[in-house]
């Protein structure tokens, strides 16, 4: 994300927003002068209401997210989350959201 953000501006945009597969990066403002707001969804929990948002303002700010309540395998009974614990090199082992 860090490399598509330098070369946007290093062609002389100043104001953009871009995703890819799940990370998003604002910088400058919409043309209205607003932010670039995001809402992150909330992993279905049974205790959370449709009123209850998240909204970030990627004003020269990244945003990364994951849930690992979409993306999982199950094997012998066990649910493996799909991020990789870099220090294992196997599927996290704790339990993000259900």
């Amino acid at each position: 994300m860090d490399a598509v953000a330098q070369y946007l501006e290093s062609q002389g945009l100043a104001h953009y927003l871009t995703e890819i597969g799940g990370e998003l990066r604002g910088h400058g403002v919409k043309p209205d002068g607003m932010p670039w707001w995001v809402q992150l969804e909330t992993p279905p929990d049974g205790a959370s209401t449709e009123q209850e948002q998240t909204l970030v303002a990627l004003h020269g700010l990244s945003v990364a997210t994951s849930g690992d309540y979409r993306r999982y395998f199950d094997s012998e009974g066990r649910r493996y989350a799909h991020t990789i614990d870099p220090r294992t090199g196997y599927p996290a082992s704790h339990a993000l959201a259900r």
